[in-house]
């Protein structure tokens, strides 16, 4: 429940404790403007998860790292959070939002998000929810109205939009989804941007891309994609809980969450379960460690090898790093590109060199494909026939997912090389660029 009074935003420690928040978030470069930065301090985080305030205490909720579940279903397992501001915030900042414009919002969780969308548009703007559960609902109304920020909560299935509400001209999803729903395009006006944390194929849930989109016409096109990861959005359909992508872990004891190593995709139901254990025993042992990358070109790299088709791999864990595993057909060889989130990455390989060599022609394939990283990653989705080529295009819903990293390659090569480019800049318009890039 949303207490009644405003207890804990009156108290000196809870502004502080923003404070602090925030100047994290800008020194992370998470945060890049005065408005986003004015919103966060603004908006008190403890009104909108008060039990988890009252349990843990108000340095709990302002860490930027800090998702904040509220919500379980019958197993246990987290079904709405909080988000993390340290996602947050450059979402926020990648809408390009201002005084004036309409939003619409799927998934309002604890009405964290719709606040700050509200403090962005300014009293001449409006945000709407939309939000699966009813009592999630009821509770950011409550929290909403308790923070003074006057937003519309409906109660809906967000993948059909608030078309009654519509045209907008931001949609930000809150949840991970496979595709991007006709709907949402429909409801969005040419020229305007839309925001959702997309997983692209089952094979790697685990890697996910918060993309925002800007509408050309038909097509939606991307401006920029970030590294991200929420829950997936919620099908209302009876007996139609989110996908679970096959896969096997080893944890540190029984009973810990501590996961020490963890394969997962489709192809992991080609291969016996002996063979899966196998991998996983293959890979608790002493890996040999090859080439290091930096984060930015690790991710980038392990990115590129989810989406080209490798024989028995998928998406791994291995103490507390992701990436990209391929294992040999009897599990005694694996190989991996692995990364730790903002710090490096590097190539670990376990027993026989088999796994090793088919990884290795892949990441050959990367190199002449000129190291390709996530900034120049370009995802189009359209609701038809696919027209042109693209470097992978992916079944969507009702049409096409197409990623390509040539154009965007292509400019920061130019720039890199001191050479006049089109750079498109974070609000998506195309302007000269001579200095190499960031």
């Amino acid at each position: 429940m949303v207490p009644k009074s405003g207890t804990f935003s009156r108290s000196p420690s809870a502004r502080s404790l923003r404070q602090e928040m925030v100047v994290g978030l800008v020194e992370g470069k998470a945060i890049e403007s005065g408005a986003v930065r004015k919103a966060f301090l603004a908006v008190p985080r403890e009104q909108f998860v008060p039990e988890i305030a009252a349990r843990d205490g108000l340095e709990a909720i302002y860490r930027p790292d800090a998702a904040l579940p509220i919500a379980r279903d019958a197993h246990g397992v987290p079904i709405s959070s909080s988000s993390a501001p340290g996602i947050m915030a450059p979402m926020l900042e990648a809408l390009s939002l201002g005084p004036g414009l309409r939003v619409l919002e799927v998934g309002a969780g604890t009405g964290y998000n719709a606040a700050l969308l509200k403090e962005l548009v300014g009293p001449s703007g409006q945000v709407t929810s939309i939000e699966l559960d009813p009592e999630l609902a009821q509770r950011a109304r409550r929290a909403l109205s308790l923070t003074g920020h006057r937003c519309r909560v409906l109660v809906g299935d967000g993948r059909t939009g608030a078309p009654d509400q519509a045209p907008f001209d931001r949609i930000i999803v809150t949840a991970s989804a496979p595709g991007v729903p006709r709907a949402w395009r429909d409801q969005l006006v040419e020229g305007g941007m839309l925001e959702v944390p997309l997983w692209l194929d089952s094979s790697c849930f685990g890697l996910q891309n918060v993309a925002t989109f800007r509408r050309e016409g038909e097509l939606l096109r991307s401006v920029r994609v970030l590294i991200g990861g929420f829950m997936a959005l919620r099908d209302p359909g009876p007996g139609r809980p989110p996908p679970v992508v096959p896969g096997l872990q080893v944890v540190a004891r029984k009973g810990s969450s501590e996961t020490l190593v963890s394969i997962e995709g489709p192809f992991v139901r080609s291969l016996s379960k002996a063979t899966i254990r196998r991998g996983l025993a293959t890979m608790l042992g002493r890996p040999r460690l090859g080439r290091r990358f930096t984060f930015r070109a690790a991710d980038g790299l392990i990115r590129f090898l989810a989406w080209s088709d490798l024989r028995r791999a998928g998406f791994c864990s291995v103490g507390g790093r992701y990436g990209i595993v391929t294992l040999s057909a009897d599990g005694n060889s694996a190989a991996a590109v692995l990364a730790q989130p903002f710090r490096s990455g590097w190539i670990e390989t376990w027993g026989d060199r088999r796994a090793e060599e088919e990884l290795d022609s892949r990441i050959q394939q990367w190199e002449r494909a000129g190291r390709p990283t996530l900034e120049d990653l370009e995802i189009t989705i359209g609701y038809g026939r696919p027209r042109g080529r693209g470097w992978k295009t992916l079944k969507g819903q009702d049409g096409f997912i197409r990623l390509d990293w040539t154009t965007r390659l292509a400019q920061r090569r130019r720039s890199e090389l001191g050479g006049p480019s089109m750079k498109r800049t974070q609000d998506g318009v195309s302007r000269r660029a001579g200095a190499p890039a960031g």
